[in-house]
């Protein structure tokens, strides 16, 4: 509920301030302890940095948003970590970006690859409303609240159908670290 809360006040915020209609969208940039350069650059050129007006108009979680994101990305870390080797995820992965999203009723996500520079693993989890066809690279499949799926993002397709209710997720996006 803080969450939801959270999210529809300053995702219509944002979506005022950048005229923007349909779902709300809130992004969080995760403290940069361990990042390199590179990742730190890579980050600030996001598109979804570059579109909230960059780190001037981040949003500063409370503690309790803090908190919930901080547990699921301990979820999602261990569920990476133990998938690795047969996900192929590559190098050290460094969480940089946390989108809360709210995909409200009626309203689908066309089918699109992200910019290269908005994460190179992205870990899905739906957290609260209904459950929604998803599809990555054509392969259809049903996302229900406490499910979770990995992709990247920029190499990999991805939509969603318009659900029949409003729905939240949270992305986890990770970057590559060469460290």
């Amino acid at each position: 509920r803080v969450l939801r809360s959270h999210l529809r006040q300053a995702g219509l915020a944002i979506q005022s301030k950048l005229q923007l209609m349909g779902s709300a969208t809130c992004i969080y940039v995760m403290p940069p302890e361990g990042w390199t350069d590179g990742v730190e650059r890579r980050v600030l050129k996001s598109m979804q940095v570059r579109d909230a007006g960059g780190r001037s108009a981040f949003i500063s979680a409370t503690p309790e948003v803090q908190e919930f994101v901080l547990h699921l990305e301990r979820r999602a870390k261990a569920g990476l970590n133990a998938h690795a080797k047969t996900a192929s995820l590559g190098l050290p992965l460094r969480l940089a970006l946390v989108q809360v999203i709210l995909q409200l009723r009626g309203e689908a996500i066309t089918p699109h690859r992200d910019g290269a520079n908005d994460g190179d693993v992205v870990v899905v989890l739906a957290v609260d409303g209904v459950s929604t066809g998803c599809n990555v690279l054509g392969f259809g499949f049903e996302l229900a609240v406490g499910d979770a799926y990995v992709f990247r993002p920029h190499q990999q397709q991805h939509a969603v159908v318009a659900p029949h209710a409003d729905r939240m997720v949270v992305t986890l996006r990770y970057f590559e670290s060469d460290d």
